[in-house]
């Protein structure tokens, strides 16, 4: 997928309120997807709140029906409530600087 020239869409998701073993049993492969969706510079950010009840995701796309079809290839996608907001623009501040420690 070419990713210049994207709109890029905010996901908020509403996780089940009960984490049941099937769930639990789906997340590696959910975060070995989330992985290479952002190496690929699909997936722009990826969190989750602390009390695990919700999560968001940058995602860039054509049109929000792209953004549906990948969400739907998650590996917990029948488990998640969505609501896909279209961004102006998102700004992020660069994490891949390794700082050098003297310690």
């Amino acid at each position: 997928m070419q990713t210049n020239n994207m709109n890029q869409y905010l996901v908020e998701i509403n996780l089940p309120e009960i984490l049941d073993n099937e769930f639990l049993s789906k997340i590696p492969a959910q975060r070995e997807l989330i992985s290479e969706l952002m190496q690929s510079g699909v997936v722009l950010i990826y969190c989750l709140s602390e009390n695990q009840k919700n999560a968001w995701v940058c995602i860039r796309a054509n049109s929000i029906k792209e953004v549906r079809k990948i969400i739907n290839t998650f590996p917990i996608a029948q488990y998640l409530q969505i609501t896909i907001f279209p961004l102006t623009f998102l700004n992020v501040a660069n994490q891949g600087i390794n700082l050098l420690s003297l310690n």
